[in-house]
């Protein structure tokens, strides 16, 4: 059980790092409304005027791969905002 707990809470500040991470590297005007982490799944849902850029940015995340849009993204042009879906793989999930 021991063994279990310390993953656990490894992965748990894993999780805290991307957040940090995620929060330091995406421009002001991206925002993200859920971060989904489901194992080694990451989904993040959000955001941009423009969302053809988040992926690029997100490459510069190391705990991130195979990221790539995870449904079509929406445009708002009342508010001329895109909604978007990302998946990725999180390194810091369990293998």
């Amino acid at each position: 059980r021991l063994r279990g707990l310390d993953a656990s809470l490894s992965q748990s500040t894993e999780v805290l790092a991307l957040t940090g991470t995620l929060s330091g590297v995406l421009p002001d005007d991206v925002w993200l409304d859920q971060i989904i982490i489901d194992g080694a799944d990451v989904t993040l849902v959000g955001f941009a005027p423009s969302a053809a850029e988040v992926p690029r940015i997100l490459t510069d995340v190391s705990a991130l791969t195979d990221i790539k849009f995870a449904s079509p993204v929406i445009r708002d042009n009342t508010q001329g905002i895109e909604r978007f879906r990302i998946a990725a793989t999180f390194a810091g999930g369990p293998r």
